[in-house]
């Protein structure tokens, strides 16, 4: 984890007028870890400076409506972000003329991923940032807690200048919003969705409630967003429809389940590769193929019936809802044509037991967003299928797009997944490999 500064250095003066631009005119500095990320370099005077000066009026009215969004809705893992994310997670939309840095702000369900790139604009600009950060990790108490404490700052030079703006109005409603439980719930489901505050159809709302009542918060808040990148109808039925369908039964037995929850500060691809490997020592060789049959026995489930089942059309997720007993309804969402996508899926459900446990009874989702937990599962089901060591071996003496259909073809994976297990496992260790 790294620490995160908001930073104001003196105020406008407000003798000109009532405007609140002029008030909250200041030197701002953002900083995450040792990375300041508003260093720049003034095109007046060619100096570089570590702040930048505007007004942060504009940026604090960001903050305040993207709330919710900023915090409850994640970042997909294979797809470019749609604009109406990249309004709600990236600085730059705070917009009021001035040149922001261009930070994005992007949950993984436990941190704050923070990012910045520098980009070369063909006409001159009035300021040029140059400092660039590739994936910043900030504790979620951390961040929310100086994003507060900025907020309440200029509140505070609003009330103190006497200018005219409703932004002391705005933070008080949102300071009263994340206090109340059912007003707060109602805006994360929102948020999740993908829709800003007020704007998401009731009725939607309604049924990923009921949702959330039936699979449990946390994997309520990894399914909910899926269905919420989809714009035509009413998201939600479909969930709901997808739940409430005949599936694959299962009960997962022989996966290790004497863990602890990741915690903000874990890396989940390292506690992945280590959980999988362990498993695997438990099975069978560690560098050879896993059978299907083994993968399904594993969940508890009949592999003919695994073999003969049809996913429905694109669903966005492969979902399994927990029942009595431990047991569980599988649906899975690969075709029956990609024999290495749908034992890919069946390692993801293997790993998101392994993480999740049966203590709760909470249900299993796999999804194509970047939170620690899909990051977990993605690095769990890479190493479980394809093993480091054995991919190193089977891959020696091939290079590029042969070594990939070499590995994806000796253990019956996609090309796709070969293909970032090679590039994380090939020249290093796990323990200094690259994240998923």
């Amino acid at each position: 984890m790294t620490d995160f500064s908001i930073a104001t250095e003196g105020w406008g003066d407000t003798r000109v007028d009532r405007d609140p631009d002029v008030a909250c005119r200041t030197k701002l500095s953002l900083t995450v870890g040792g990375c300041n990320l508003t260093t720049n370099v003034s095109l007046w005077t060619r100096a570089v400076e570590d702040h930048v000066r505007l007004s942060v009026h504009p940026l604090a009215e960001w903050f305040i409506h993207s709330w919710w969004r900023l915090l409850w809705e994640p970042a997909p893992f294979s797809v470019r972000p749609t604009p109406e994310w990249r309004m709600a997670h990236e600085m730059a939309a705070a917009g009021g003329g001035y040149v922001w840095p261009a930070v994005c702000f992007a949950s993984d369900g436990k941190a704050m991923r923070v990012s910045a790139k520098l980009f070369h604009d063909p006409d001159p600009q009035s300021v040029r940032y140059i400092e660039d950060l590739e994936d910043g990790c900030v504790d979620l108490a951390v961040f929310t807690a100086e994003v507060r404490r900025f907020l309440q700052e200029v509140a505070d030079r609003v009330v103190d200048s006497g200018c005219e703006s409703s932004l002391s109005e705005m933070w008080k409603q949102l300071q009263d919003e994340i206090a109340d439980p059912e007003m707060s719930q109602w805006r994360r489901i929102e948020a999740e969705l993908g829709f800003d505050p007020d704007d998401a159809p009731h009725r939607e709302v309604d049924v990923a409630i009921l949702v959330e009542n039936r699979l449990g918060r946390a994997t309520a808040s990894e399914v909910i967003p899926a269905f919420g990148q989809h714009r035509r109808g009413n998201r939600m039925d479909r969930c709901r429809e997808i739940i409430e369908s005949p599936g694959l039964d299962g009960k997962p037995e022989g996966i290790d389940d004497e863990r602890s929850s990741l915690e903000s500060n874990d890396k989940p691809w390292k506690r992945a590769y280590q959980d999988a490997q362990r498993l695997r020592k438990r099975l069978a060789d560690p560098e050879q193929p896993l059978d299907t049959g083994v993968l399904c026995e594993l969940l508890g489930m009949d592999r003919a019936r695994f073999e003969s089942y049809e996913a429905p059309p694109r669903p966005p997720i492969g979902l399994a809802v927990a029942g009595d007993g431990g047991t569980y309804v599988f649906h899975p969402r690969k075709s029956l044509r990609f024999s290495g996508s749908r034992r890919y899926e069946l390692a993801r459900f293997i790993g998101d037991f392994a993480l999740v446990g049966r203590g709760d009874g909470r249900s299993l989702a796999s999804t194509d967003f970047r939170t620690v937990r899909q990051a977990y599962q993605r690095a769990f089901a890479a190493e479980l299928l394809c093993p480091a060591e054995g991919l190193r071996a089977v891959t020696k003496g091939y290079r590029g797009e042969e070594a990939r259909e070499v590995a994806a073809a000796h253990y019956d994976v996609s090309q796709q997944v070969a293909a970032h297990h090679l590039a994380n496992t090939r020249w290093t260790s796990f323990r200094s490999g690259r994240r998923f």
